[in-house]
C-alpha cells in the first residue's frame, strides 16, 4: 500500500507531465469540469 507521500508525489509527477503538454492542458481542463458539475 502506498502511503500519503507516494501519492502526493505520483499526483504532482502527473500533473507535471499534464502541464508539460498543451494537449494534455486541455484534457485536464476537461476533467477537471466534469468534476465541478
Amino acid at each position: 500500500m502506498a502511503d500519503s507521500d507516494d501519492l502526493d508525489r505520483a499526483s504532482k509527477f502527473i500533473f507535471y507531465c499534464i502541464l508539460k503538454n498543451l494537449n494534455g492542458m486541455f484534457i485536464y481542463n476537461f476533467l477537471l469540469q466534469n468534476m465541478n458539475t
